[in-house]
């Protein structure tokens, strides 16, 4: 038998299956925050709607990535402020990047293209600033 191929390595291996299951976690909480923002357009205006379905999201997010995405077995209480840290900070730019997609596109797909900057940066951050020392414990 010859030596297994790179791309099968353990490392890659688990990030990849660490990816797939952020995309099945990611699938529940844009379903859960599509859902709030689009109950919130009818008396909310986008922007305040786009804040109160993240923020609901954000907390099941919470869960979903420390449980099922990540594994964590860290302390909750650090990991919890550092994803509200960063769910805040994403908050705040997905609602920035909102208002500018707003008027060329509408509420729907303004917030879709936002979400898409969004999602892509707040993976990131939650792996390396959330859960990422704990990733790397696990990997030695």
């Amino acid at each position: 038998m010859g030596a297994m191929p790179v791309f099968l390595a353990a490392p890659r291996r688990q990030r990849l299956f660490e990816t797939l299951r952020y995309g099945c976690v990611g699938l529940l909480v844009v379903g859960i925050e599509y859902a709030t923002y689009l109950a919130g357009l009818r008396v909310l205006p986008p922007v305040e709607s786009h804040l109160a379905a993240r923020g609901i999201a954000a907390v099941a997010g919470y869960f979903g990535h420390a449980r099922f995405t990540f594994r964590h077995g860290g302390r909750q209480r650090g990991s919890a402020l550092r994803y509200a840290a960063i769910a805040g900070i994403n908050m705040a730019a997905s609602a920035g990047l909102l208002v500018l997609f707003l008027r060329g596109l509408g509420p729907v797909y303004g917030k879709m293209a936002a979400d898409a900057v969004a999602i892509v940066a707040a993976y990131l951050a939650t792996r390396s600033f959330v859960f990422g020392m704990h990733l790397r414990r696990a990997d030695c």
